[in-house]
Formats: structure tokens, sequence, C-alpha cells
């Protein structure tokens, strides 16, 4: 729909001002998915802190996306509510009040409940909004926008023997504070 609205007032100044519509609506393809598109990585083997079942955590994707910001970010939130011990707890960190963003949604109590996230706008929203998320749980490395390493968090990775030999260590980024 947006794109549809942005092609109208393109054409309509391609009209007056003759701009090159192809060019135009390539370039706006290209930023569109910069930066409303986003990929989200989960540490399966760190520490999932005290709210949220290991053995769960472990069955996750080993990423949410890439794919439309709101959508991960739906994702990824509802795996955390999903994965907890008690889906209360986590939903109890969500801030209600907030339309136009996606529903997550869980059973406690006795009944069903849903609660907006807020409305998300870019890839950085997404990993902010996880980020303080996952500080309120006690799992702060969950999730990054890089991959993990699948001995990240395990007791005998292979750095752990090779730690003398040269070579190139990726880095991962992890979100402290």
């Amino acid at each position: 729909m947006v794109v549809l609205r942005l092609f109208l007032k393109i054409k309509t100044r391609k009209m007056v001002c003759s701009f090159n519509l192809e060019t135009c609506l390539s370039s706006l393809a290209v930023n569109m998915s910069c930066s409303f598109s986003v990929c989200v990585y989960v540490n399966k083997h760190g520490n999932s802190g005290p709210h949220l079942d290991k053995k769960k955590v472990q069955q996750l994707p080993d990423h949410f996306g890439p794919g439309p910001v709101n959508v991960v970010l739906q994702q990824a939130v509802q795996a955390c509510v999903d994965c907890a011990y008690q889906s209360k707890t986590v939903f109890g960190f969500l801030k209600s009040g907030h339309h136009g963003g996606e529903m997550i949604t869980a059973s406690f109590d006795g009944e069903k409940h849903a609660i907006n996230l807020p409305p998300v706008n870019s890839a950085s929203f997404v990993l902010r909004f996880l980020e303080k998320l996952c500080h309120s749980l006690q799992c702060d490395n969950l999730f990054s926008s890089q991959p993990f390493s699948p001995y990240m968090g395990c007791a005998h990775s292979p750095m752990e023997y090779d730690r003398n030999k040269p070579g190139t260590v990726k880095t991962t980024v992890i979100f402290k504070h």
C-alpha cells in the first residue's frame, strides 16, 4: 500500500518534472528493503536467564527473518512468551497501551491475554526493544543482529583449545550496558 501511494506521487511528479520513474522506484525498493527488513539471530547455547526454559529456547529457530521489522519483532517477542516458565512474567515486562503494532498472545490465570507491541519503523528499533526485554528477562545475549557461533556459551569450545593458534576470529556483538 505504501509503495502504491509513493508510486502515484512519483508518477505525478514524473509528468510535471520528467523524473525517470523506473530509476526512482528501483532506488526506493532498495532503500525500503534496507530500512524495513531485519534478521534477529537466537543464541540457543547462552544463558536463558531465570524466566525462560532453556530446553524451549534450544528448540527455537536459529533466526527470525530476514523479514519486515514488525513481523520479526512479533516473532521474537512471542518466542520469549512461549519459552517462559510463566508467560505472565514476560507480559509484565511488556508495556500495554500501544496501538498499531503487532499482537502478542498468551494464556495464563485461566484466560487468554493479548497485548500490542509498539509500531516498528526500523531495524534498530527492533534490536533496542529486544535488548531492553532481554535485560528485563536477565538473558542479555539471547538475540543479536549477527549469527552466533555454535559453541558460544558452551564450556568446551574449539577456541578454548586453540587460543595460541594464529587465525581470524569473528566477533559477535552482544548487547551489554
